[in-house]
């Protein structure tokens, strides 16, 4: 298990340190769900199932002979309830139940959880329950109406995260931080991503070995990522694709699509479910006339950065050598590309400097101006409306002041004032533009090895 998932076991800990009941773990496809299921049931008293596709008379058999097994049993359970008899008669000490893709089990069957529930109630030992799904939209939905009538039980949720850039940084620390922060842009700190990416290999060779070749770990990765979680998966990557392109407003995305309004907000409610893509909306400021509105946005990073590169140009993909393509289609504005990610990690620097106390305020509110004829990447706001700003640039790797009078005007525009301006570059900063930085206690250069 590559992921390092701190998170996730200090809720674990939590919710086993407390009183008794279930919760859920949740987060998209290839985020180590069940290595992290499989830890949480190895060393201690413990039961995991991984519940299967299968009809509710099956799921209860498979369910029995894992009970059976773990118990020796010499005859399987005739019904949930009575597998947690079984339980509760030879269990002496606290136990903790791991269920798998738990979907399969709670979404057509409210027998289970009913039995569970009964169970955990009358128990004499302590019993944690952990679920664990990729099904998102489950979570946040059907899922919440299932344990209403049980919320004395119900010990919450945590999303499972992908890694950060600072996680990433520990995995491949002998790879030049602007490559680690390019990896980034790609995977997204997807940890299933991350093993067939050789350290000893150039990006340019990762991204023809694991990506652009047909026998690729990611070769089929979108596609399959969709077809699993989506119908209609055609409509979703017609969408994805306009998206990637920059048309990003719904009138826009109508007129390049010819889909109606009306079903292009229907199915982007549907892709933002599975923390595909949302709606952007600009840090609300004084200057709001000067904000762009209702943008939409892709989410998942493979997914943008396959849609920006590969979808467009898939005849080509089959036809040119994977290294050709890389160099016609990917390399040229690959740059351009990653100054959206260059932001996030710039984002995580200022979210670490906070963490040491030395960020000058406490954030409350966070976010992006998106203006008309301008842009601040990244506003931090204190609950007395102080602010701290970032201007991040990647594809421009020389700094100068210009970029300086760009950030001032943008921030005129927005009517925003700050008390500490932070200037991000993947490049240099001008000997003029450090200058005015060493005079101005207000202003601060970060170039990307500090990162």
């Amino acid at each position: 298990m590559i992921g390092v998932h701190s998170k996730e076991r200090k809720f674990k800990d939590t919710v086993v340190s407390g009183k008794n009941g279930f919760a859920i773990l949740y987060g998209r496809r290839g985020c180590e769900r069940a290595a992290l299921m499989t830890s949480f049931a190895t060393g201690t008293n413990s039961i995991y199932y991984c519940a299967a596709s299968a009809s509710d008379v099956k799921q209860q058999e498979l369910f029995g002979k894992v009970v059976m097994e773990r118990y020796s049993l010499l005859h399987e359970p005739a019904d949930y309830a009575d597998a947690f008899s079984m339980i509760e008669l030879r269990e002496s000490a606290d136990l903790l139940i791991a269920i798998d893709k738990a979907e399969n089990i709670l979404k057509k069957d409210s027998v289970f959880l009913e039995s569970l529930c009964a169970f955990i109630s009358k128990c004499k030992i302590k019993v944690h329950v952990f679920f664990a799904t990729e099904d998102v939209p489950f979570v946040t939905g059907d899922f919440l109406k299932l344990v209403a009538g049980h919320k004395d039980l119900y010990l919450g949720e945590c999303r499972i995260e992908e890694l950060t850039f600072l996680e990433m940084v520990r995995l491949f620390s002998n790879k030049p931080t602007r490559e680690i922060i390019q990896m980034y842009g790609i995977t997204g700190g997807v940890p299933d991503y991350l093993p067939c990416w050789n350290p000893k290999l150039s990006l340019k060779d990762n991204i023809i070995r694991s990506v652009l070749s047909p026998r690729g770990y990611l070769f089929n990765e979108a596609e399959e990522f969709l077809h699993t979680q989506l119908r209609e998966t055609s409509v979703y990557e017609t969408i994805l694709s306009t998206l990637a392109s920059g048309v990003n407003k719904l009138n826009d995305i109508y007129k390049a699509t010819g889909f109606s309004r009306a079903k292009i907000s229907v199915y982007m409610k549907n892709l933002a479910a599975f923390g595909v893509a949302s709606k952007q909306d600009s840090f609300e400021t004084g200057g709001w006339e000067n904000a762009k509105k209702g943008m939409y946005v892709i989410n998942d990073t493979f997914l943008h950065f396959w849609f920006t590169f590969v979808y467009p140009h898939q005849s080509e993909l089959h036809i040119l050598p994977p290294a050709t393509f890389y160099e016609r289609y990917i390399e040229p504005d690959l740059d351009y590309y990653m100054d959206e990610y260059f932001v996030k990690v710039c984002r995580e620097y200022l979210e670490l400097l906070e963490q040491a106390e030395s960020l000058p305020i406490v954030t409350a509110k966070e976010g992006t101006w998106i203006g008309k004829n301008g842009r601040i990447d990244i506003i931090l706001q204190n609950d007395i409306r102080e602010n701290v700003v970032g201007y991040c640039s990647w594809s421009d790797r020389h700094m100068s002041l210009a970029h300086l009078e760009h950030l001032n005007n943008s921030m005129e525009q927005a009517r925003v004032k700050a008390v500490k301006r932070y200037m991000f570059s993947s490049g240099v900063f001008d000997d003029d533009l450090k200058a005015v930085a060493a005079d101005d206690p207000t202003l601060e250069l970060v170039d990307m090895n500090e990162l």
